[in-house]
Order: C-alpha cells, then sequence, then structure tokens
C-alpha cells in the first residue's frame, strides 16, 4: 500500500504545475517564435567538409566493426572446412572459437581503415556534387550575362532561332 504522504506530494506538485505558469509560456503569448539556424551542414567551408568527414568515419566504424567479425568469423569457417567449431556470429556457441589479442587488433584496424574509406568516398562524392553545382551556377550566370550583352532583359524570352518555335 502506498503511503498517504506519496499521495500527499504528488497531489502538491501537480497543483503547483498548475497554480503557476511558466513566465516562458506567458512571455511568449502573442509573440512569433524567432527562427534559429545554425549554418548548413554541408556549406563549402572546409571545416565543415572536414566535421562531416569526422561525423560519417565514426558513425560508420560500429558498422564497419560488425562486417569486419563477420568477414573475419566466415572465413576462418569457411577456410576450415566448415567445421562447427568455427561457425560465424549467428551460430556461435559456447564451445566456439575465440579469437586472440592480434586477431582482435586486426579486426579493428580493418574496421577503422573501412570506416575511414567510407568517408573518403563521402567526400569525395561531396566534392563532386560541389562542383557540378557551381559549374551548372557559372554556366546559369554566363547565359545571363550573354543575355543582358545581347540586350535582352533576364525576364525577356531568348529570339527563337532559324524557324524554332
Amino acid at each position: 500500500m502506498i503511503p498517504r504522504r506519496t499521495y500527499s506530494l504528488v497531489l502538491a506538485l501537480l497543483v503547483a504545475t498548475f497554480a503557476f505558469p511558466s513566465r516562458a509560456s506567458a512571455e511568449s503569448e502573442g509573440k512569433a517564435p524567432e527562427v534559429f539556424s545554425l549554418p548548413s551542414f554541408g556549406s563549402k567551408g572546409g571545416e565543415n567538409s572536414l566535421r562531416r568527414f569526422e561525423i560519417i568515419a565514426f558513425g560508420a566504424f560500429p558498422i564497419m566493426l560488425f562486417y569486419a567479425d563477420f568477414t573475419f568469423d566466415l572465413a576462418r569457417y569457411v577456410a576450415s572446412g566448415f567445421e562447427g567449431i568455427y561457425a560465424p556470429w549467428p551460430f556461435k556457441s559456447s564451445t566456439s572459437f575465440t579469437p586472440g589479442d592480434a586477431e582482435r587488433l586486426a579486426r579493428i584496424g580493418v574496421a577503422l581503415g573501412a570506416s575511414i574509406g567510407v568517408g573518403i568516398a563521402d567526400a569525395l562524392i561531396r566534392a563532386k556534387a560541389q562542383a557540378t553545382e557551381e559549374a551548372g551556377a557559372r554556366a546559369a550566370e554566363s547565359a545571363m550575362d550573354a543575355r543582358s550583352q545581347a540586350g535582352l532583359g533576364a525576364s525577356e524570352p531568348a529570339p527563337a532561332g532559324n524557324g524554332g518555335p
């Protein structure tokens, strides 16, 4: 049985919560919320690119470690002629083979290398996308310059050439 003091404490907290509304809600009534924005995650600064690489590489590490462990286990299982003692992860038992410290370090090293590779691949893909985007922006800007030099306004359509529509 719950003591009467506990009921009293819960009731007092509920009354205090509704009797004394927070200042923040009273002050914000009638005001539009402020828009809060951070610098874009994919902005063009080198610092943000390095941070993105770091986040991607660290985020990929646990997944790469799982794949490295499974690959090492599977390779040993196949190399041993499919002996049950070397069965890979989902089929391991208490009598299964346990790798030594050297192999554990090798697995971690492979996972680190693979996660750094994932980070580098992301950085290369991102750099290629930015280069393509910048090239498109430069092409659009040069087309606007050519139109303005030809005496056409930005909103006027270009003349059709050689009997086009």
